[in-house]
């Protein structure tokens, strides 16, 4: 009954917030909801103040601690007249009202220039808490047996020397558990915080909130709550991880019934049942809206990305026995095929047969992802033999938002991923001579599906082979994957006469900006951020309890995260973090087998992971999955959209619909984006296709211009392509968000 007493306000903050969140997300979601969470964590002010915040409070605590230890020891042991006085007194001062040290300590904290500082707050907090951990402190010691300390001065040992070396070993519960009180102290204090950190960049999580409230008062109190039981949950997780150690400091049995490593009780068991259950649950919700999404995929059949249309003109012209890396762009078709041909080579006999659909790369798109969930799971399992871990990885995957979002697209990624982890798989599985044969040739296809997989999961397989004392197969490994995609580059390059290095090499430099990359992280941030603490708290405590999984799980995290940078070009989509997205789920994965001798914390972060599984699942609801029924919404104006290019009688110009041209048999002629990234890197001479759309030689042009992506047309077509075609082209039909552009009657350039 106490229990619900007092954890009653906090159910009722998280009501507010998933009750009362949808406002601020401007009204499209309707009933309880996660995602004032993830909105709140992409608040970049309150993601600084969690930090600002660690680093303060952890600062106050070790300052705290390092001055009390010497002074709590002499007012112990000293025999000091009056020292049960003095600790009377500095009980007082702890309770002494922090308002009234306001100003003087203002005054004294700006002339020494700590104003808007940390040290601005780290300096009033320790002085005020050290009172209170030097009582506290020197009531632990004197329960201390005085004889191992005279054994020690016996033996010549300082005063110094007993303190670090006799009493603070044996005081460590009670030094760890007033360290964490001083913590939570520290990280709950706002009056300091609030007057003394002035600066932007400094101000803790407690002074962050305050601007939150701002709109809860214009009627949107959800972010404001989540924000707060955000804030609220790391001294609960400092509570639950160290409970044994805390409560063994504070009554002084440091190996008896509070001990971490007690035998696991019947709430620990009721609470695996449940975490077990309810992750369960999340997962199956998840893999019912992963269906969902791909039959809805499968059953459309227009484009539903605007890489889709160029993929299936490669497949065609491929079909067609053409060269589709041509080294020579001076001449239409004006295409660019960024990737390496094994996903085009897989359709082309499909199209060769039936006849260009987005049908067969969507097919395979799903299969490869539910693949890699597979395998995530079955490589976990290989490793620790843990069904339910093995079941976590593999449904975790499935329920990130960017997995997904890709995974029904006519798209090369997924099946990449599928091959890289293949690869990772059969090294796992077999470290044997013909294991590393396969994995390389596994590595190699992923590599010449997309380049970027040439990074993580072969790192991931080399390290586990080198820490598993396999150095011999391990450098055959990357010798046979290097040498094999080396030899394939040449080869092919030579074929196309340096064509295929040009498409896949030297066209994919394009302009990077660090602002996609702080975007696109801050996002999976929000999205993801139990997964990102997970993986890093893996990393912190993997390595002693499961060593080979920690080696593999850290290797590939770290190659995939280089990779996940890559998505600071200019053009690049959340196809670039499924790779990160899949290592996340492999750690996810790890942390829960990692404690499967510890009942009670594995049901506490399956319960953990079940939350995070609903965070995905909802945002891929309400935005990513939003995306793709968007599209299928738009329907009848695609209809109308491939009427258009039906009746054309000649060359048609399009952006985002361009997979319309290949499916009414017509090859693409131009491909605006990547044309205008070469444009603008000098490698291409826009000249004549500018003169082309001055002539009026093309009866439609088909540019998107969506109300929730404005200015995209900018970014694909050259400031020059879109005076042409304004000048000489007039728009006369919009459908699907595209503007159709006709001939402008009489104005053509002889």
């Amino acid at each position: 009954m106490l229990s619900v007493l007092f954890l009653a306000p906090l159910g009722w903050v998280f009501w507010v917030s998933i009750a009362q969140g949808s406002g601020a997300a401007g009204g499209a979601i309707t009933g309880p909801s996660l995602l004032s969470y993830p909105m709140v964590l992409q608040y970049t002010d309150l993601t600084t103040g969690l930090l600002n915040s660690a680093i303060i409070a952890g600062s106050t605590a070790v300052l705290t601690l390092v001055l009390a230890c010497p002074a709590a020891f002499a007012l112990a042991r000293f025999g000091l007249p009056y020292s049960n006085g003095l600790l009377g007194i500095m009980l007082a001062i702890a309770f002494f009202p922090p308002v009234a040290l306001l100003v003087p300590l203002l005054v004294q904290l700006r002339e020494s220039g700590l104003i808007g500082t940390q040290l601005g707050a780290i300096v009033p907090d320790t002085v005020f808490f050290l009172p209170f951990a030097i009582w506290l402190l020197a009531t632990f010691f004197r329960e201390l047996p005085a004889e191992v300390e005279d054994v020690a001065k016996v033996d010549g040992a300082s005063t110094l020397r007993v303190l670090t070396a006799v009493v603070m070993p044996l005081a460590a519960p009670s030094l760890f558990a007033t360290g964490v009180f001083v913590f939570v102290l520290a990280w709950n204090e706002l009056i300091f915080a609030s007057t003394f950190t002035l600066g932007e960049y400094v101000r803790p999580v407690t002074v962050v909130l305050s601007d939150l409230v701002a709109q809860a008062r214009v009627g949107f109190p959800g972010p404001l709550a989540a924000g707060s039981l955000v804030a609220a949950l790391p001294p609960v997780v400092l509570f639950l991880a160290f409970r044994g150690r805390i409560l063994a400091g504070l009554t002084g049995d440091t190996l008896g019934k509070y001990s971490t490593r007690a035998v696991a009780t019947t709430p620990q068991r009721m609470l695996l049942w449940i975490g077990t259950a309810v992750f369960l649950l999340a997962g199956a919700w998840a893999a019912t809206l992963f269906a969902r999404h791909g039959l809805a995929a499968l059953a459309f059949p227009y484009p539903l990305n605007y890489g889709e249309g160029p993929l299936l003109d490669q497949v065609v012209r491929l079909a067609g026995m053409k060269n589709i890396y041509p080294a020579d762009l001076s001449t239409p078709p004006y295409v660019v095929s960024n990737y390496p041909p094994l996903f085009v080579l897989l359709q082309a006999p499909l199209v060769w047969i039936f006849g260009p659909e987005f049908l067969y790369g969507r097919v395979i798109s799903l299969a490869s992802t539910m693949a890699v969930a597979g395998l995530i799971s079955a490589t976990l399992y290989v490793i620790t033999r843990d069904r339910t871990a093995s079941a976590a990885g593999g449904l975790t995957f499935l329920a990130v938002p960017f997995v997904l979002h890709w995974s029904s697209l006519d798209r090369v990624d997924m099946l990449g991923l599928a091959l890289s982890w293949g690869g990772l798989y059969t090294v796992v599985r077999r470290p044997d001579r013909r294991g590393v044969i396969l994995a390389a040739l596994l590595f190699v296809a992923a590599i010449y599906t997309r380049q970027t997989y040439a990074l993580a999961a072969p790192l991931a397989a080399f390290t586990w082979l080198l820490a598993g004392g396999h150095g011999r197969r391990a450098l055959g490994l990357a010798t046979l994957s290097g040498s094999l995609s080396l030899l394939l580059l040449g080869l092919l390059s030579a074929l196309t006469g340096g064509g295929f290095y040009f498409h896949t090499v030297t066209a994919n430099v394009n302009e990077f900006r660090w602002e996609q990359v702080t975007y696109h992280l801050t996002t999976m941030q929000g999205l993801m951020p139990l997964l990102f603490v997970g993986g890093v708290a893996f990393l912190i405590v993997g390595l002693r309890a499961r060593p080979a999984l920690w080696w593999l799980a850290g290797a590939y995290l770290a190659g995939s995260a280089v990779a996940a940078l890559l998505i600071g070009k200019i053009g690049s989509d959340v196809n670039y973090l499924l790779e990160l997205s899949a290592a996340l789920a492999l750690t996810a994965g790890a942390m829960i087998a990692h404690y499967a001798s510890r009942p009670g914390v594995r049901g506490a972060l399956l319960l953990a992971l079940a939350v995070q599984v609903a965070i995905m699942i909802q945002a891929s609801q309400y935005v990513y999955s939003g995306l793709q029924s968007d599209v299928i919404a738009h329907r009848a104006g695609l209809v109308r959209l491939q009427e258009v290019v039906d009746d054309s009688n000649g060359v048609v110009l399009a952006d985002e619909y361009a997979g319309l041209l290949p499916l009414d048999g017509r090859s693409i002629y131009l491909q605006p984006f990547e044309m205008t990234q070469l444009h603008r890197d000098g490698v291409w001479d826009q000249g004549p296709l500018l003169t082309s759309i001055r002539h009026q030689e093309f009866p439609a042009i088909l540019i998107w211009k969506p109300p929730y992506a404005a200015g995209i047309q900018r970014e694909r077509w050259t400031r020059e392509m879109l005076r042409a075609i304004g000048e000489n082209y007039v728009p006369v039909h919009k459908y699907a968000g595209t503007l159709v552009y006709r001939p402008r009657p009489g104005d053509g350039v002889p």
